[in-house]
């Protein structure tokens, strides 16, 4: 018997007003334990007001960890960073002895693509991001990036969406932008990238800071509780 599919971020949801991609790097023999420790630590921990979603995600490499965290608003978020997020992230982290932690990004939706309808479920979340100066690099880019895709004669083969997302890190400094693409399968981003295409786009690289990119695939889910109940459900 198949165990059932993890249900993906639903990108987009009109009650999700900002989202924080926590990403953590360790050794592939310890992924899955990091994995683990984030479910369980959410699912014990009493669920906070205004947080949606929390989606565990795992790289296909082996190395990364991301936690895809969806909240109703910058105000309840702030409360909850204000009082709990240290104490999470110990928890989280204390299973594994050697665990790289990097800032979070904390992002509002900015812009969306559909390559075209079709009813294939993605089965690959690449996940990307990029540093900019100003806002209005940030935004000029995405723009570039969406045309350029939409001008093409047809749809990128295996590409179903894609998600900008614009914030920041915890620390400042610019903006940064989250480049959130779905795949029909890893094999399909991988021809995408062999093929050239990539650079053929011709979206801008000057003054752009690329962070790290990597193909992921949902590992857990957890969810608001129930009415009456403080626990979240998780898949």
């Amino acid at each position: 018997m198949r165990a059932p599919r993890v249900p993906l971020p639903d990108m987009a949801r009109a009650d999700a007003g900002v989202s924080v991609l926590y990403r953590w790097v360790t050794a592939p023999k310890d992924q899955l334990t990091l994995a683990d420790s984030s479910l369980e630590t959410w699912a014990n921990t009493p669920w906070p007001a205004g947080l949606i979603a929390v989606h565990v995600l795992v790289s296909t490499n082996g190395d990364t960890v991301l936690t895809y965290e969806q909240w109703a608003g910058a105000r309840e978020l702030t409360t909850f960073q204000d009082h709990d997020r240290d104490t999470v992230t110990k928890e989280i982290t204390t299973s594994v002895p050697a665990v790289e932690e990097f800032d979070p990004l904390v992002c509002t939706p900015h812009r969306r693509t559909a390559a075209h309808p079709v009813s294939a479920r993605a089965e690959c979340l690449v996940i990307s991001t990029y540093g900019f100066e100003s806002l209005g690099a940030a935004r000029a880019w995405s723009r570039v990036r969406a045309s350029a895709e939409e001008r093409r004669a047809g749809p990128t083969p295996g590409l179903l969406a894609r998600h900008f997302l614009i914030g920041s890190g915890a620390g400042g400094g610019g903006v940064r932008l989250l480049d959130y693409a779905e795949w029909t399968g890893a094999h399909a981003h991988a021809e995408f990238l062999e093929n050239g295409y990539e650079r053929r786009c011709g979206t801008p690289r000057a003054g752009i800071i690329p962070g790290p990119a990597r193909r992921c695939r949902p590992y857990g889910v957890l969810t608001a509780p129930l009415p009456g109940r403080t626990r979240a459900r998780t898949w």
